[in-house]
């Protein structure tokens, strides 16, 4: 399995930081989770988002690997250039649209015993497809029945939401008391929010949000 951060703003943990630049967080979470996991994996770094670079980095990285999940480069930005590489390459894209909230514009493509995961480039959202999509494809590969424990918890606290359209995951805390905390956060690019999360909420589309006490359907993350 291999990982590949995308995004010109991306500067790695440890070196100096322009004005511009953002530290690029989702390739090692994205590390972190598939360590944790049990996967071996390999980091190709950051490709800029130049078509080019990014054809000669996924090329590279495709010689290296059969899996590779990449994060950046999938919504509809003038620089998203991630579905056009993949077809370019000959891959067949299976869909490049998920109705969940966070990390709607996942993608997924395959060709030939190669599959790439293109995930969001926000970080709550490649955490939560991450878990969603990959590792149960992962755990499938190796042979193993992937089913995290899902229970129905109360919350400690209300929530609620205003777009009821899609299905939203929510990252939450565990108390002592076996209750749910959601983590608030502000917008998809909140990475600290992620920081105690150890487990996500799922919230149906059509509902808009629960009361103190309601059960919600949990998925506990290990």
């Amino acid at each position: 399995m291999g990982i590949l951060s995308t995004g010109d703003e991306l500067i790695e943990p440890g070196q100096p930081v322009e004005e511009y630049q953002i530290r690029n967080s989702n390739g090692w979470q994205l590390m972190a989770q598939a360590n944790r996991a049990g996967f071996e994996n390999q980091y190709f770094g950051i490709a800029s988002d130049s078509r080019e670079e990014l054809e000669n980095s996924v090329s590279r990285a495709l010689q290296q690997c059969d899996i590779l999940v990449m994060t950046g480069g999938v919504s509809m930005g003038e620089f998203d250039f991630v579905p056009q590489v993949l077809t370019s390459q000959g891959f067949c894209i299976l869909f490049d649209r998920v109705a969940i909230q966070p990390g709607k514009p996942s993608t997924f493509a395959v060709k030939e015993g190669k599959v790439v995961f293109a995930l969001p480039g926000n970080p709550v959202s490649s955490f939560v497809q991450f878990e969603l999509l990959v590792r149960p494809y992962l755990a499938a590969c190796a042979g193993a029945d992937y089913s995290p424990l899902r229970l129905k918890l109360p919350l400690s606290q209300d929530y609620t939401r205003r777009n009821t359209s899609r299905t939203s995951l929510v990252p939450v805390k565990t108390e002592p008391n076996g209750s749910i905390c959601p983590i608030i956060y502000n917008g998809s690019a909140h990475i600290h929010a992620m920081t105690c999360a150890n487990g996500i909420m799922v919230v149906p589309s059509g509902v808009s949000g629960y009361k103190k006490g309601d059960h919600a359907q949990t998925i506990l993350l290990g």
